[in-house]
This record gives C-alpha cells, sequence and structure tokens, in this order.
C-alpha cells in the first residue's frame, strides 16, 4: 500500500516462491499484480525492492540471484534490498526461534555491499533501521539520524544500475 500511495501511476508487481504467500498478497491487496517467479525474467523493472529473502537463499547461490536481479532492473532502475542484522543480537536471536527462519544463515551489510560492487550497481544509500519495538514507536522519528549505528534490527542497502 505503500508503494502504491507513493507512486500511484505505476505497476506494482508481487512475487514469491510460496504460492500461498501470493494468494494472502492478492486477497489482501487486489491491486497488486502477481508474478509468478519462472516469469519474472519476461520483465524488466524500474524499482525492485527484496524485503528479508536473501538469508533463505543458500550462501552459493546468493550471487545468482542477485545477478538475476540485475537482469530485471531497468537502466537507471534501482535496487533496494532490506535484511535482518546479524549484529543485532536480538535480531539473532528472534531468527533462531522462528520456525520459518530454521537453518538460515544471516547476510551482513558489508558482505550485501559487494554483491552491488561486483555487479556494478553503485550504491546510493544504506543504513540500519529498526532501532526501537513497536512500544517505543514515539522515538522511531529518530532512526533516519542513527542509520551509521550498527545496531538496528534491520538494515537497507540501495543502488541504482547504470
Amino acid at each position: 500500500p505503500h508503494l502504491i500511495k507513493k507512486y500511484p501511476n505505476s505497476k506494482i508487481y508481487g512475487t514469491d516462491t510460496s504460492v500461498e504467500s501470493l494468494k494472502q498478497l492478492k486477497n489482501k491487496h487486489p491491486n497488486i499484480n502477481i508474478l509468478n517467479i519462472d516469469d519474472i525474467n519476461k520483465y524488466k523493472f524500474d524499482l525492485i525492492f527484496v524485503a528479508g529473502v536473501f538469508h533463505h537463499i543458500e550462501e552459493d547461490e546468493r550471487n545468482q540471484v542477485f545477478e538475476n536481479l540485475v537482469n530485471i532492473l531497468n537502466n537507471n532502475g534501482v535496487l533496494i534490498i532490506f535484511e535482518h542484522n546479524p549484529k543485532n543480537f536480538i535480531t539473532r536471536n528472534l531468527v533462531r526461534k522462528c520456525p520459518y527462519d530454521e537453518g538460515v544463515k544471516l547476510i551482513q551489510l558489508n558482505e550485501m555491499k559487494e554483491f552491488f560492487i561486483e555487479n556494478k550497481i553503485s550504491i546510493i544509500d544504506y543504513g540500519y533501521t529498526l532501532f526501537f519495538p513497536s512500544f517505543l514507536n514515539f522515538f522511531r522519528k529518530f532512526e533516519k539520524y542513527m542509520k551509521n549505528i550498527w545496531y538496528g534490527g534491520q538494515y537497507f542497502i540501495a543502488g541504482i544500475k547504470k
């Protein structure tokens, strides 16, 4: 809904390897176009947002997945990746206890930066976020000033394809 609000004249697409997740997405957000993961290479995108995915990808497959994202990104397109921060002990504990995350290996921000550099995606912004739990929501407005502090629960990195 945030993307639709921010970019009202755009087509928003979603994909996942989980058919059930896609059904839930379509039920909750009927205006989003659902793509089968096998058909994604038929498209080019101006913006790709990947949230909480890379830690589920086997380490030896991560670069190939990143290369695939670059291939479907238009020139001057932006790639944004949002991931769990393995430096944050609360995040590590939550991931360890989550059945959905069983066996995953979290990826450091510096490792993710390497994917951008190796694939010639110019990094335009990065940092840490989600420092405060929901009951301290009032303090979240200060997070934009804290993005260089490594102990946020999540991190983001954004780059542009030239």
